[in-house]
């Protein structure tokens, strides 16, 4: 399958427009994740070879009950992923789609909220710090939660694949995930299998928080993700 995904959209630090290629931020990728309680006897622990351990960090993902796309803010920026695509076995293709860096500009809340799958007009403003965006606007939204997750990530690789176990505070609670990604649906596939699980076991980020805080998305969701996987 062939990468032609439109340019992807970013704001510079001066706050300029300017567009980048997909490929010169990151290819799409097939990526696999699933979510435990405790994976410390899980086989990648003996199979796996650990590449790299990396420092701690703090992600706050923007849920909305309306649409798939991933939105969340990471070191001082705001970052959209799509889901492109679900192949039958149950992988997903997702994409950076834009980032942007705080503050935000009223050109940026429209592209949120365009993500969010919101048909309400964004705020006007000129800048939008990240405890504004959350505290002024997810807080007071019915569709929208703002969920901190604090990650601890072991990189990894299995069968050629590059992947992840990560340990996390959702919200405060423990929780761990493994994960596997490539732009070569094949090697996650392999990966997978090899540790004994299934493809359709996976559940993106978006989803797992939205069960584990019970956030329950809206009635008419799965219509959107089933336009968005056809389009």
């Amino acid at each position: 399958m062939m990468d032609t995904l439109p340019p992807l959209m970013t704001r510079g630090r001066a706050g300029l427009p300017r567009e980048e290629t997909a490929a010169s931020i990151s290819l799409p990728r097939w990526e696999w994740r699933i979510f435990a309680h405790d994976l410390s006897r899980h086989r990648a622990l003996r199979d796996a070879c650990v590449l790299a351990v990396d420092s701690p960090q703090m992600d706050t993902y923007l849920l909305s009950r309306r649409a798939t796309d991933s939105v969340k803010v990471r070191d001082g920026e705001l970052q959209i992923q799509s889901l492109l695509e679900r192949s039958p076995d149950g992988l997903e293709r997702w994409s950076m789609r834009y980032t942007a860096p705080f503050p935000l500009s009223a050109t940026d809340l429209a592209v949120v909220y365009a993500a969010w799958g919101l048909t309400d007009a964004a705020p006007k403003v000129s800048r939008c710090g990240p405890d504004a965006l959350r505290t002024q606007i997810v807080s007071r939204h019915p569709d929208l939660r703002a969920v901190d997750v604090h990650k601890q990530r072991t990189r990894i690789e299995v069968c050629g694949c590059a992947g992840e176990q990560v340990a996390l505070l959702i919200d405060g609670a423990p929780w761990e995930s493994l994960a596997f990604a490539s732009t070569n649906p094949s090697l996650v596939l392999a990966a997978v299998t090899s540790l004994g699980h299934r493809a359709q076991e996976n559940e993106p980020y978006g989803a797992a928080l939205m069960r584990i805080t019970a956030f329950t998305p809206a009635a008419d969701r799965a219509g959107i993700v089933t336009r968005s996987l056809r389009s």
